[in-house]
């Protein structure tokens, strides 16, 4: 009669006996009563210091949830990458000037300042003498002042071609003995000839630009009513002053070249009067002036907003 050694089984005694083999229940495992005391009878001693059946969360170990996760390590299609070609979408704001040493090479790149600025070409810009935007270089007008009249309403274009605080009208004069009458102003109008700035009444000191008794003239201005922050584009400098000209007391005001009688003020394409005049004036800035309307005038003054 053979035994299980012989033929090199395992004795049937041996199973579920200490030093032989374990047995597997209807489920397929090794009963717990038949695993080693060691290892807790087949349950987690604990874990973290939880015991029983033990579920971890993310805090109990010290780790991010999914969603702390997502926001601390985005992924590369949602995060703005070191390196590479993206196509970033949405407004960003930068707490500081973003910096680059290359120049640009398409219509839609961003350009750094020194390469905008070795653009002027060595020409005075406006902001080299501290303003927004001029009807052209004061260097180019004719040296002898030209009175505005006292009445009309006198027109000249500004162009501005980035957005700017304005604060100030400005203009040039050669002479100015001070005078000005009731019923004097100035006002700002965009280029649908509305208006959105103006002087207060330029008769009064707190209007009225300062007198000129010095040699070469000087800049004079009259502040607005209130600071109009102006976006790009075309404006019109419009002003009415009222004064004695019997005895001159109106400014002498630069201007470009003005010996015809009606002087070029329309160029190229675009139908902007560069500029012009209202020979019927009004005792106060109106809320509008209609552009088509406006008359050639003889004389091109200088303007400028600041």
């Amino acid at each position: 009669m053979l035994a299980a050694a012989d033929v090199g089984a395992i004795p049937s005694t041996a199973v579920g006996a200490a030093g032989g083999v374990a047995q597997l229940d209807a489920s397929g495992k090794v009963p717990a009563a038949q695993l080693p005391e060691s290892s807790g009878g087949g349950a987690v001693a604990s874990v973290n210091g939880y015991t029983g059946i033990v579920n971890l969360t993310a805090a109990d170990v010290g780790a991010l949830t999914q969603a702390a996760a997502d926001a601390r390590y985005p992924l590369t299609t949602a995060a703005v990458l070191l390196a590479g070609t993206q196509t970033i979408s949405g407004t960003k704001t930068f707490s500081s000037v973003p910096s680059s040493t290359a120049a640009p090479t398409a219509d839609n790149h961003l350009a750094r300042k020194s390469y905008v600025d070795a653009l002027g070409g060595g020409e005075w810009l406006p902001s080299d003498h501290g303003l927004a935007g001029w009807a052209f270089d004061p260097a180019l007008g004719q040296s002898t002042g030209l009175y505005p009249g006292s009445g009309p309403i006198r027109v000249t274009a500004v162009i501005l071609r980035v957005p700017a605080t304005l604060t100030r009208i400005v203009w040039f004069a050669t002479g100015y003995a001070g005078g000005l009458l009731t019923g004097s102003w100035a006002a700002i109008y965009n280029s649908s000839g509305s208006r959105v700035a103006a002087t207060g009444d330029m008769s009064t000191a707190a209007y009225e630009p300062a007198e000129v008794h010095t040699a070469g003239g000087a800049t004079i201005t009259s502040p607005l009513t209130a600071a109009y922050s102006a976006p790009a584009g075309v404006y019109y400098v419009a002003w009415r002053l009222q004064y004695n000209t019997t005895t001159g007391d109106g400014p002498l005001l630069l201007a470009a070249e003005s010996g015809a009688g009606a002087p070029p003020n329309v160029f190229g394409y675009t139908a902007v009067r560069r500029f012009g005049v209202y020979s019927t004036g009004a005792a106060t800035a109106p809320a509008s002036i209609t552009l088509a309307s406006m008359e050639n005038g003889a004389n091109r003054y200088w303007a400028a907003l600041a």
